[in-house]
């Protein structure tokens, strides 16, 4: 364990040098293009048309870092006019993970990022699954045995344990100590051939290679010298003892014989990138180019998990989140770009934002706001709404519910409630249509809508500051005397004050909403009543009373939670329910009408409701908006 910590330490902690040197100027190990007789593809790489490829291993549910990782690879490749390849590295068996394979097909066609050459699609450099090339890597292991870049290692377990612990002892590096380097070719040889348990190692150089990462520069990584001088070597096992590949070995084989180009990675795989430098030089290969983005973290700058939020796609994507805006928004985290507005569909991605130029250096804080600005804005586009349109058309082609996101919320909604008529459910999803995000919580922010009374919402934090609100603002009245409510639908008693000006202002605006006929109950109607008495309380009343009435409309009608516009609301309630509500809420508190003998408010407005005509000082409001006297 002491000796596989050490090689880990090295590996995440050797210091990097940025250098001005050129690649060109490194010096390499000899070669081995006369034992693989393969032409290097150093000019495809220059060349516009760019092989990029994503290489996941099905461990586990495909996240958001690695949806950026396919994105920014698929972006590059048809930008260019290029290939994108899908790749499943699959050799470490321990940790596949049933059904994740799979999970990474559909995740990638969710999002549009179809692969021009992989799984399922084939090609002419597969097969494209790893497990499956395990005779290639082989191939290419023993070639660099055969050119002492690699060697044979027959110590077990126990023998590398005991030495890490000797050798920590001591203070020193607990890497290996390459004692199978002394074992002659021709024993190694036939050790093997009998079927003695060996890996394959590496023969890490005093340096490796300086390497230009396109985004970072040209880089390179700290010298092994001083810990091969104490008899340390980090020597890295390429082929276990399984026969089955390690990553760098597989890695480089299989982007070279793929003639990838491009290697479009995080920037937690730039310590493995010296070892395939390393790699390609003692084949006689030259390397693709390399860009290493940054990771993606959480407010606390460590790297995003879920405990930050959810970070596989899968929960988005069943959230009900479009594919288009998942791409948006990991498209943004970590590049830059030109436009005034972050709103992109995928054409716009390739063809306008994403510029290898334009990605930022460093690791990037993911914020989640974002997110459903993004859906809301893709929604609009998904729905045909264009950029100034308010509804979503009953008559539109195709239906409206053809359209998943709505099919999904008709279908919650016969859950939920039975009788509910799609024409009445488009009606409300029109009414909040700009708030839209997602099927699953449509109906939790507008519950108010899908049942006739609200008053089981009155015991709930929204109402009960609305209550709360109410009394503030008339806290100051002459002749506010504290009650308490017996309403039964609240939990706890909730104390409420008794003030003349709020019937004052209640009593026009809900006569004269009563005195609309059923026939006539429109939104135009209610406009013609509702600004009028409104703006009235706020001249003639003082700020104070007049919040107190929207306070108290928006209580009665929402149960207090904030949603649309008054009228809007009212108008696509419908009148029987908006009264019946007004009802409920008026029985919060003791108000009465001293002009009508101390008779209680809402029997007054009953009495306009059922169609008779009030006398009085109240104005009654005409079709058309004409404000007449009524009757004394």
């Amino acid at each position: 364990m002491g000796f596989l910590l050490g090689v880990r330490r090295r590996l995440l902690y050797s210091p990097i040098r940025l250098c001005k040197r050129s690649h060109s100027g490194v010096t390499t190990s000899p070669s081995l293009a006369a034992l693989t007789g393969s032409e290097s593809h150093a000019a495809s790489i220059a060349s516009k048309a760019a092989r990029t490829r994503f290489a996941p291993s099905p461990t586990g549910q495909m996240h958001l870092g690695s949806l950026r990782t396919a994105l920014f690879n698929y972006l590059y490749a048809k930008k260019t006019g290029g290939q994108f390849l899908l790749r499943i590295e699959d050799t470490d068996q321990k940790r596949t993970v049933e059904g994740a394979e799979q999970g990474i097909y559909d995740i990638l066609r969710w999002s549009g990022l179809q692969w021009d050459e992989g799984p399922e699609v084939g090609g002419p450099y597969g097969p494209y699954r790893q497990s499956e090339r395990i005779e290639l890597h082989q191939k290419h292991a023993h070639m660099l045995v055969k050119s002492s870049h690699a060697y044979r290692c027959f110590c077990t377990p126990q023998r590398l344990q005991t030495l890490a612990v000797q050798r920590a002892r001591m203070n020193l590096p607990t890497d290996y100590d390459r004692t199978c380097t002394r074992i002659s070719d021709a024993e190694s040889d036939e050790r093997a051939a009998r079927g003695d348990v060996h890996v394959i190692r590496l023969k890490a150089p005093d340096d490796y290679p300086i390497f230009t990462d396109l985004l970072y520069g040209d880089i390179q990584y700290g010298s092994n010298k001083q810990a091969h001088n104490t008899g340390s070597y980090s020597d890295p096992i390429i082929l276990k003892s399984d026969g089955m590949p390690t990553y760098h070995l597989a890695n480089v084989v299989d982007d070279h014989h793929m003639k990838i180009t491009h290697v479009i990675r995080a920037n937690e795989w730039m310590p493995s990138t010296p070892k395939h430098v390393y790699l390609y030089q003692a084949f006689g290969w030259a390397p693709p180019a390399f860009i290493h983005v940054g990771l993606l973290q959480s407010e606390q700058k460590k790297k995003l998990s879920k405990r930050d939020g959810d970070v596989d796609v899968a929960v988005y994507r069943d959230k009900g989140y479009l594919s288009e805006v998942l791409n948006n928004f990991v498209a943004l985290l970590g590049s830059s770009h030109t436009r005034n507005n972050d709103v992109m569909a995928m054409e716009d991605l390739i063809e306008e934002q994403f510029d290898l130029s334009r990605l930022t250096v460093g690791n990037t804080i993911v914020t989640f706001s974002k997110l459903n600005f993004l859906q809301k804005s893709h929604l609009r586009t998904a729905l045909n709404l264009g950029s100034t349109s308010s509804s979503i058309s009953p008559t539109a082609d195709p239906p409206p519910a053809s359209h998943p996101i709505l099919a999904t919320i008709f279908s919650l909604g016969k859950a939920l409630y039975p009788n509910l008529q799609e024409d009445y459910l488009l009606r409300c999803i029109n009414l909040n249509l700009h708030n839209l995000v997602l099927p699953g919580t449509y109906f939790e922010s507008m519950v108010y809508m899908f049942t006739p009374s609200v008053s089981p919402l009155y015991s709930q934090a929204p109402a009960l500051q609305a209550i709360k609100k109410i009394n503030d603002h008339l806290a100051n009245s002459a002749t506010a005397v504290p009650t308490t409510s017996t309403d039964t639908s609240i939990s706890d008693p909730v104390t409420t004050q008794t003030d003349s000006s709020l019937p004052d202002l209640l009593l026009p605006l809900l006569t004269n909403l009563a005195r609309i006929p059923p026939t006539d109950w429109t939104l135009k109607r209610i406009q013609e009543v509702f600004p009028h008495h409104v703006d009235k309380a706020r001249h003639l009343s003082g700020f104070q009373r007049h919040v107190a009435l929207m306070q108290f409309l928006r209580l009665a009608l929402t149960g207090g939670t904030h949603g649309p516009g008054i009228p809007e609301t009212m108008e696509v309630l419908g009148r029987d329910w908006v009264f019946l509500r007004f009802k409920e809420a008026l029985g919060l508190f003791t108000l009465v009408e001293k002009d009508k003998g101390g008779e209680d408010l809402w029997a007054v407005v009953g009495r306009a409701w059922n169609g008779e005509v009030l006398t009085g000082e109240e104005e009654w409001i005409k079709p058309g908006g004409e404000v007449a006297a009524s009757v004394n």
